[in-house]
């Protein structure tokens, strides 16, 4: 291949296979076709770069446009550059405010600001950076994410995979997602079917049915964005607000907890101080202490706990076993057993 230094304007050239291609600081709207397996440097701003298959370039100017075959390796550290890579490309945007485009099975690090990028099916992302927009070009999925930055938005497709350490990021995934959060204040949205684990503060989590929650960090929120039916939740941290639907299947071991449910829910209280609302036709069972639960019609209860209040629907069943609790129930059609 051959060696190639542009410096001029509105130029044009096209290059071999394997050629080392450089476009100055002065380079401006050149235009240049590059042969697979090349190598490219622009420095320069407004140029437009066609490649092939296997090419390494470096944008260190703005404002470019580029269009890479597959399996291209890309550097980007100038500012709004577009670029557009075929399927298994690489990708680290260190610049700011650049738009990417890759194809499925690509790996792309965004380190710089207010960067848009696209990702095929089964792609990989680390976000470092802050205020970027991440999105998929075909159905998203399968992807895998990571956000350590703060105040970014993803959105990925179904069976996703999404670690967010950062704070203050938005994050959409569609059915049958993973997602693990550890930073504070941020908002994760899942589709049916998906498993969240939520040990950071402050965030906001809206389920889809049929998911699972484990919440071990305090003063977070959990809420439903279709149903909220068959809901499976495991609440360990303190002072967390949860509200599901019906069916859900509830474990609440931490205190201070703020908790509603539908009906024909399954819950167990083990932590202390929680309060609890729970619909028709439902069981619990309560071996914390100061615990205040409030249960609908045909309920099965069950309080092994002391100092507990609990107020039960018609047509309950409820058995007390531990000390100094106090019940309330309508008496129509209730049983009680009190062994305390």
């Amino acid at each position: 291949g051959s060696t190639v230094i542009m410096a001029g304007n509105h130029d044009g050239t096209t290059t071999g296979s394997g050629s080392n291609v450089t476009l100055t600081a002065t380079a401006t709207a050149d235009q240049v076709s590059l042969n697979d397996n090349t190598k490219l440097t622009v420095n320069g701003a407004g140029n437009a770069i066609y490649g092939g298959a296997g090419d390494t370039l470096t944008l260190a100017g703005s404002s470019n446009g580029v269009n890479v075959g597959t399996g291209a390796s890309v550097t980007v550290g100038g500012d709004s550059n577009s670029i557009t890579a075929a399927a298994k490309a690489w990708m680290l945007i260190s610049g700011n405010s650049n738009s990417e485009n890759v194809g499925a099975g690509s790996n792309v690090t965004i380190a710089g600001n207010a960067n848009n990028t696209l990702l095929g099916d089964g792609s990989t992302a680390a976000i470092t950076g802050s205020k970027n927009s991440t999105s998929y070009n075909a159905s998203g999925a399968n992807e895998n994410v990571v956000v350590s930055g703060d105040s970014n938005s993803v959105y990925v497709g179904a069976g996703a995979h999404v670690t967010v350490s950062g704070s203050s990021n938005s994050t959409t995934a569609l059915a049958s997602a993973w997602m693990y959060v550890s930073g504070n204040s941020n908002a994760e949205t899942v589709g049916a079917g998906a498993s969240v684990t939520v040990s950071g503060k402050g965030n906001q989590t809206w389920l889809g049915d049929n998911s699972a929650a484990a919440i071990g960090g305090s003063n977070n929120m959990t809420s439903y964005n279709a149903t909220g039916s068959n809901e499976n939740l495991n609440i360990s941290g303190n002072s967390n607000t949860t509200t599901a639907g019906t069916g859900a299947s509830v474990y609440i071991g931490g205190a201070g907890n703020n908790t509603s449910l539908g009906q024909s829910a399954g819950v167990q209280v083990v932590g202390n101080s929680n309060t609890t609302t729970i619909g028709d036709a439902s069981t619990l069972l309560v071996s914390g202490s100061s615990n205040y639960t409030n249960i609908g019609a045909s309920a099965n209860v069950t309080i092994s706990g002391s100092s507990d209040n609990t107020s039960i629907g018609v047509n309950s069943a409820i058995t007390v076993n531990g000390s100094s609790n106090y019940t309330t129930a309508p008496g129509s059609g209730d049983i009680a057993w009190i062994n305390g």
